[in-house]
């Protein structure tokens, strides 16, 4: 992976923390419901919502309370999926 594209994740994810909007909470939009960026790297998790049911990935490391916290924001049934690694990068 190019550096430059590291570069640019790290400085637009920065320039999000400094803006001071609440990271954490997911994107409750109707018609794209997805984890927010922070979230999902500081849990590391993805929801690939592509699928019928959706399939959450996660790491041994990942918290009950974290898979709690997607159903409730989701609203639907998902399936869990072990990853031995997710390197999640804004792109």
């Amino acid at each position: 992976m190019p550096a430059a594209h590291l570069i640019a994740a790290d400085a637009e994810e920065q320039a999000l923390l400094e803006s001071g909007a609440d990271l954490d909470m997911p994107i409750d939009e109707p018609e794209h419901k997805q984890l927010a960026f922070s979230f999902a790297k500081r849990h590391q998790v993805l929801l690939d919502t592509g699928e019928s049911p959706a399939i959450l990935y996660h790491t041994q490391e990942t918290k009950f309370q974290v898979f709690a916290e997607v159903r409730r924001f989701w609203e639907l049934s998902f399936v869990l999926k072990k990853s031995h690694l997710i390197n999640l990068r804004l792109y």
